[in-house]
């Protein structure tokens, strides 16, 4: 018996922030996580029977009845005060003269759109397996720069570091006189359209519990999972929950169902990140009595079947959304060049389409944004019934196989089997001291490093008369690098990303992967598609520039040092 309390209280304190030592606590202000979360977890810690009969709960409701009944949760939640007041829609400021700030229009979907996805294009169709899940594939040949996913966020965070300079709603920048949200003034929007929009659905059930809902002791996953539910409302969600399991999702904008079917992987996950979760759950429940979002009679009782019905919900989607969130990005390009840039992660966002991708590292598409509307674009050529791979944040040309494969397997709980984890690809910096491989379009056959007078191919004897200039295109790819991508603009991106995506099918054709050519060429197209969606352009001293290179979106919320549900995946 003492050997498996030992090893409850290391899982526990695997996934729980390190609390060294109580007093440290105090030192802490009123609205941080830590504050309520120590008593409770100091208690479990010392308490191996109470930490079984958690163990033994079979789900979170029944984890969450335990808790609300203990004196220590009570005593915590009742903490949580209200620093704000909500306010009706006759009392909002009236329009003023300001217009929403617009983005770039979202590109359309290269086909058309799929019939029951919409917001996928009909090149792919989406698959299931007991072993992988959903999972998408190409019906047709798909080509580089194809655009496949135009999908809309069903809920968004901006993060707090950027409350000041860009809009709540639309996270565009703000250039001109900010509007003050009309009761917290901590978040600013570029319009009242905004300020209207975002406060009657969302932001006025956050607004007087902010501090409590949105700083990074209680992680981004509880921020997202919070507005899912703030915004869904409590009407929908208490006189549906029952039926969510059987219900199918449509996929279309604005379907809860398609977020409430997304992974969550509770069955995998170690007690302590349940008890977490559940306590997080309950402290954002608490939050949305105070604000009001429950009905009158149901604001101060925590024990009610129909408010325990709400957090269950609540730590779902904050366990989910540490595998499905996905980042928001601007795109800055600092002076006159391309590749004195940096990806900016402004928030994050809940995509039901996009979430439907599975993660390979050496996937063949990549992610960006216009506005908050999540784009996935084909960064290879997909032939019809193969597999279409996003990347949650782990490549395999910048970090070797046992760091990918150790962090997959912590945040998203699979072990990745793409052909670079497989073959234990290198990474770009060995694949940068290797010469270029060439082999045969047709059968593949080895040419070597060099074309020269290569005219047919040896074992099939095709004609390779066109191929010496494909390698001509590879030198001058390398030798002009930093010129091609200094001279990227928005207003010829587009015609770059089609030059580039013909060369890149033609590196597949002629090079043997994996290969550097490939990933430079990619590394073109990616800055190109970033230059054309959300992009911003800064003025700094030319000797204060650096090269800071564009990698794509990588994975959705959950990679951090910090905790497992930290800072943004580049899930884009």
């Amino acid at each position: 018996m003492e050997e498996m309390e030992e090893i409850k209280f290391e899982e526990l304190d695997e996934v729980l922030d390190d609390i060294e030592d109580l007093e440290e606590i105090q030192d802490v202000k009123d609205c941080s996580f830590s504050k309520f979360y120590a008593p409770i977890r100091s208690l479990f810690a010392a308490d191996s029977q109470l930490l079984d009969k958690f163990s033994m709960c079979k789900d979170h409701m029944e984890r969450l009845q335990l808790l609300v009944e203990m004196e220590v949760v009570k005593n915590s939640l009742a903490d949580i005060k209200a620093e704000g007041e909500v306010i009706n829609q006759d009392k909002l400021p009236e329009p003023s003269s300001s217009q929403p700030l617009e983005w770039k229009s979202p590109p359309k979907l290269s086909y058309g759109p799929n019939k029951t996805h919409p917001h996928l294009s009909k090149a792919i169709e989406v698959k299931s397996s007991k072993t992988e899940g959903r999972y998408m594939v190409a019906k047709q040949k798909i080509l580089p720069g194809d655009v496949l996913m135009v999908d809309t966020s069903y809920a968004t965070s901006l993060f707090e570091d950027y409350y000041k300079s860009h809009c709540n709603h639309c996270f565009i920048r703000i250039k001109e006189e900010p509007v003050n949200c009309p009761t917290c003034c901590k978040v600013k929007f570029c319009s009242t359209e905004c300020m209207k929009t975002s406060y009657l659905n969302v932001h006025r059930w956050e607004c007087p519990v902010l501090q409590y809902v949105d700083n990074n002791d209680i992680g981004r996953m509880a921020t997202l999972a919070y507005r899912i539910v703030a915004r869904t409302g409590y009407n929908y969600l208490s006189s549906q929950a029952e039926q969510f399991e059987s219900m199918e999702p449509t996929y279309t904008e604005n379907d809860y169902i398609s977020v409430f079917k997304q992974e969550d992987n509770m069955g995998v996950r170690p007690i302590g990140d349940h008890l977490k979760r559940c306590v997080t759950g309950l402290i954002l429940t608490r939050c949305l009595q105070i604000s009001e979002w429950f009905p009158e009679n149901l604001r101060n009782d925590l024990n009610s079947k129909e408010v325990l019905v709400i957090a269950n919900i609540i730590v779902r989607h904050i366990q989910s959304c540490s595998c499905n969130a996905y980042e928001i990005n601007e795109f800055i390009r600092k002076g006159s060049s391309m590749v004195e840039c940096e990806s900016v992660e402004l928030g994050g966002a809940v995509y039901p389409t996009i979430s439907l991708s599975n993660h390979a590292c050496s996937a063949n598409t990549s992610r960006t944004n216009f506005g908050t509307c999540g784009i996935v674009r084909a960064i290879t050529t997909i032939y019809p019934n193969e597999k279409v791979y996003d990347n949650y944040g782990y490549f395999y040309h910048t970090e070797d196989r046992e760091h990918r494969q150790n962090m997959l397997s912590c945040q998203y709980f699979f072990n990745c089997a793409c052909a670079a984890c497989k073959e234990d690809w290198p990474t770009y910096r060995d694949l940068a001291r290797r010469e270029p491989e060439f082999c045969c379009f047709a059968c593949k056959h080895s040419l070597g490093s060099s074309l020269g007078k290569v005219k047919k191919c040896p074992r099939c004897k095709k004609d390779l008369k066109g191929i010496g200039k494909i390698e001509r295109q590879i030198q001058g790819l390398h030798r002009d690098f930093r010129q091609i991508m200094d001279d990227i603009k928005e207003s010829n991106a587009e015609a770059n990303i089609k030059t580039y995506s013909l060369l890149l099918s033609d590196i597949e054709k002629v090079c043997k992967m994996p290969c550097k050519e490939l990933i430079t060429c990619q590394q073109v197209l990616l800055q190109c598609f970033a230059a054309v969606g959300n992009a911003s352009h800064v003025e700094i001293a030319p000797e204060l520039a650096q090269m800071v290179p564009y990698s794509g979106g990588g994975s959705d919320y959950g990679s951090s040092d910090e905790d497992d549900e930290g800072d943004m995946p580049g899930l884009i």
